[in-house]
């Protein structure tokens, strides 16, 4: 996958207008994105619309509860794109943190280097970004 394809998204968070809502917005508070529900219809608060899903079938439709769920589960995977995608690059850039290690350690990962010793270094490389949170 190529991620600099999504380079200029919108930033997140992303979030739900409301559970029967077919919206996915940006809020924001004074220009800066926020979560904080108590924000909502105060000076300064605006809602950038991101997507807006399919209208859903008739509720008389037998296929009407099978694609208000699939909506509902595009819907949270949408919103929750931009974390995903940061977790996608952490992800990436901890594995060519390991891959480099393992390099530049003198070694490789053929068969003289001890698995243990490889889970150590991808381990450290991929919980790094968490001591920094």
């Amino acid at each position: 996958m190529n991620t600099e394809q999504f380079d200029g998204h919108t930033p997140g968070p992303w979030t739900l207008n409301d559970i029967e809502g077919r919206q996915i917005w940006k809020c924001l508070f004074n220009g800066e994105c926020f979560t904080d529900p108590s924000a909502y219809g105060r000076p300064g608060y605006e809602e950038v619309l991101i997507a807006t899903m399919a209208p859903l079938p008739p509720e008389d439709d037998p296929l009407a509860e099978a694609a208000f769920e699939r909506m509902m589960a595009d819907k949270m995977l949408m919103a929750a794109a931009p974390e995903l995608l940061a977790e996608v690059k952490r992800l990436r850039a901890a594995l060519s943190t390991c891959l480099w290690h393992a390099e530049t350690d003198g070694t490789s990962f053929g068969s003289d280097f001890p698995l243990h010793d490889i889970i150590e270094v991808c381990n450290w490389a991929l919980n790094e970004g968490d001591e920094e949170e």
